[in-house]
């Protein structure tokens, strides 16, 4: 049905701004011709797309932020998850890439019973720099902790990295911090030891920690890794089909021991919202927008490519179940 039958002229709600109803002609009428001409071949299928990306670029930003730019912006990221290939075996990752959910997780750690063991585990572990991140900044916090770490990833080559722990200038996982920032993390306390041309990830930090190279769908997953305490799973979902998603969600559910924390982003956001529904997941209030957004690359890429993330939307009643970046089992 037309989504403007019934009002003539194709006249919007009154109740729509000026400014929006504008936005809402275009993102009505043109999208939806655009979109029955890509359904007529696939050689349509790549101009259409094109068009409605110069549409959205010459949405005024303050537009684009609007409920029903946001719309407009989820029709088209709906269609780039649907159209564009994945990269399921994408190996980047950088160094304390999200200090918020590190924040959190940190926050969590403190009230750790100094005589309880704890377990962290990254899943698609890349080349280690999330784990390492992980371990170092709960290491600071909690000296007194016995803290054990696993690394999984499918690639082996990137298992090799993260177990050699060497680093230099050019890595991609040193990418995003300057000069300064990385002596800070050189010094007495820090994440690395300077040896020669690279930077190595201090003893201390990797102690206790094993790697494997393992697929997050295997049903044996939990028995390879064990009960989990704190299970990061970052920029790794995104890259699979939405089915493969969900039966990923439930597996890595299997690792969590009971008050466990899952900390994922990097993922649909409406499947991961259905998934920590359907598990019972509960979302944990504490710097939801910062981690959300702590990933600007994302942020830029929406809504036109398949792994950009949506604005932070408070408006939505779901807000923090969609948009929170760790999860805990009641218990």
């Amino acid at each position: 049905m037309h989504p403007a039958r019934g009002r003539p002229n194709g006249s919007v709600p009154s109740s729509v701004s000026s400014a929006a109803s504008a936005l809402y002609r275009v993102s009505l009428h043109t999208g939806l011709v655009l979109w029955r001409l890509a359904a007529e071949d696939g050689a349509a299928m790549s101009y259409t797309d094109a068009a409605l990306a110069r549409i959205w670029h010459r949405i005024p930003a303050e537009w684009q932020h609007s409920s029903v730019g946001l719309a407009y912006g989820r029709f088209l990221h709906h269609r780039a998850s649907r159209n564009q290939q994945r990269l399921p075996e994408a190996t980047s990752t950088f160094f304390l890439r999200n200090e918020p959910q590190l924040a959190v997780l940190r926050d969590l750690v403190v009230a750790w019973p100094a005589e309880r063991p704890l377990r962290v585990a990254s899943i698609a572990c890349s080349s280690g720099a999330e784990l390492y991140s992980m371990l170092w900044t709960l290491r600071t916090a909690r000296p007194d902790l016995c803290i054990t770490g696993v690394g999984m990833d499918l690639s082996a080559e990137a298992v090799a990295r993260a177990q050699a722990a060497r680093y230099h200038r050019a890595d991609r996982e040193l990418a995003r911090m300057d000069d300064a920032r990385l002596a800070r993390l050189c010094e007495p306390g820090g994440l690395f030891a300077a040896e020669d041309d690279a930077l190595v990830v201090r003893p201390e930090v990797r102690a206790n920690t094993r790697w494997l190279v393992s697929d997050a769908l295997d049903p044996a997953l939990s028995f390879n890794l064990g009960l989990q305490d704190i299970v990061l799973a970052n920029n790794i979902l995104c890259h699979l089909a939405d089915d493969v998603v969900e039966s990923c969600f439930h597996n890595l559910a299997r690792l969590l021991a009971p008050g466990a924390v899952l900390g994922t982003y990097g993922v649909d956001l409406d499947v991961k919202t259905r998934c920590v529904r359907a598990i019972g997941l509960r979302p944990l209030p504490s710097r939801v927008a910062e981690a959300y957004e702590a990933d600007q690359a994302a942020q830029h890429a929406w809504p036109l490519i398949y792994w950009g993330r949506e604005p932070f939307d408070p408006r939505r009643q779901d807000w923090l179940e969609r948009y929170a970046s760790v999860y805990t089992v009641p218990g």
